[in-house]
């Protein structure tokens, strides 16, 4: 039977302030602030269409004090799915990384670095416990030529542990 793949990713913040008409008069009940990526979350169904995906990457890893992991979704990068098949990809359609442990920074790297950034050498810290996440929506981010990023472990002493988390289409 042949790989069929599906994927969701849903960023939510939600925020509720309830207002006292005492001690803010004129003004009572409670307010809600939502914003969602999408309603209900994003999805994506097995295809390569708009919308569709490709292979999903999910890694777990550890990296030594002052270590970097490079990643390249281009075939050259040698990246597997987690069906073990070799990725090639054109758009990324979501991305997700979360420390476990330490502290780490997303980072552009050199060369043709993925086009969430502006330029090589930008990044992001992702401390422990902490979560990044981005829709790219149906479309999603081309990567055909900007495909690179690391990961880099900025806590020193034992190093970091992360989740990595990308659907992408071919």
């Amino acid at each position: 039977m042949a790989h069929v793949r599906s994927a969701s990713l849903w960023i939510r913040a939600l925020g509720d302030c309830t207002l006292d008409g005492a001690t803010d008069p004129g003004a009572e009940g409670t307010i809600r602030g939502n914003l969602q990526n999408a309603e209900g979350g994003q999805f994506w169904t097995d295809g390569s269409g708009t919308g569709q995906i490709a292979k999903i990457l999910r890694r777990e890893r550890t990296i030594a004090a002052a270590a970097t992991h490079n990643y390249n979704l281009l075939a050259a990068g040698s990246l597997t799915d987690i069906a073990g098949t070799a990725i090639d990809a054109d758009e990324m359609k979501g991305f997700e990384l979360r420390c476990t442990s330490g502290s780490i920074k997303l980072v552009a790297s050199a060369g043709t670095p993925i086009g969430l950034f502006l330029a090589a050498g930008d990044g992001v810290n992702v401390p422990n416990g902490c979560t990044i996440g981005v829709d790219w929506g149906t479309t999603g981010l081309d990567v055909t030529v900007n495909s690179l990023f690391e990961i880099t472990d900025t806590a020193g002493g034992a190093g970091s542990a992360y989740e990595l988390w990308a659907v992408v289409a071919e």
